[in-house]
């Protein structure tokens, strides 16, 4: 089985499937079209495009014999070409999973991204920078405060921006749970 590899997506309203033209699917096609999101598909078709690229890989059999070494030079490349970590990760996720979903179709034993190392996160760096008090007040005065709507978007501005709040915390707040002082 040495059909040409090439990841492309499947055109259900202008093709007619019958049993053969089925069967002759690759898994990895299918894989890919099992994500309901368009935005993970189109990620995961770049990642094993690119993959296969790096590897000048032609048709599934080679894809299906790929090794962790192939998987930790590829890291290595991405890390050298000043990919970020989080992109890195992504990809590694990427490819993960489709040879999970090989082995789970038994096609291979092994899933070559176990074992390799992923990228560090950096937790404490602080990615988004913190509103000044000028971006505050202006965002506090946008409610319509002559409306009830709008005293409540200002009293859930007020908690996120007093105490921190996260959220979900407001969301479950409730009128009988608010102790007026």
């Amino acid at each position: 089985m040495n059909q040409e590899f090439e990841i492309q997506k499947i055109d259900n309203s202008s093709q007619n499937f019958s049993l053969t033209t089925i069967e002759q699917i690759s898994e990895e096609i299918v894989w890919l079209e099992n994500f309901t999101s368009k935005a993970t598909q189109k990620t995961y078709k770049a990642t094993v495009k690119k993959f296969c690229s790096m590897f000048e890989i032609q048709n599934v059999d080679q894809l299906r014999s790929v090794t962790s070494m192939h998987i930790i030079k590829f890291r290595d490349a991405m890390k050298a070409a000043g990919e970020k970590n989080a992109s890195i990760n992504n990809r590694l996720s990427g490819l993960s999973s489709l040879f999970k979903h090989l082995i789970e179709r038994q096609i291979i034993k092994t899933n070559p991204v176990y074992g390799v190392k992923a990228m560090k996160k950096d937790y404490r760096k602080v990615k988004s920078r913190a509103l000044s008090n000028h971006e505050i007040d202006a965002i506090l005065k946008q409610p319509n405060t002559n409306k009830i709507i709008g005293l409540r978007d200002k009293a859930i501005l007020s908690i996120l921006f007093n105490a921190g709040t996260r959220v979900g915390t407001i969301a479950a707040l409730r009128f009988v749970r608010i102790i007026c002082e």
